[in-house]
């Protein structure tokens, strides 16, 4: 069976990984949060407990390696109750931003 978008690993992201800009961990983190967004826009809105529990890291290193992914662009953060965060909810959002979507 074929692997569905949200489930790929953006190539960018295997590579910094390769060249050690980024931490293993980041390859976790990822496919967590990729596995709570939706398919067409790349937003997602999880709680940090779900994150952590998903990807098996604890939610402080979570939140370091999300950063991190933020810092080299692959991930949008967006606190709640700004522009681009998810109506309605005190969660925050997440915008995955490695241009797989338009695939």
């Amino acid at each position: 069976m074929a692997a569905d978008s949200h489930e790929r690993v953006p190539e960018q992201l295997w590579r910094a990984v390769a060249r050690r800009e980024l931490d293993y961990r980041a390859l976790l983190a990822w496919c967590a949060l990729s596995s709570f967004a939706d398919r067409r826009t790349g937003q997602a809105w999880p709680a940090e407990s779900n994150l952590s529990k998903r990807s098996g890291l604890v939610p402080q290193y979570m939140r370091s390696v999300l950063r991190d992914l933020e810092r080299h662009g692959f991930v949008e953060i967006v606190q709640p109750g700004l522009p681009r965060s998810f109506p309605g909810t005190k969660a925050t959002t997440y915008w995955l931003k490695a241009n797989y979507y338009s695939e």
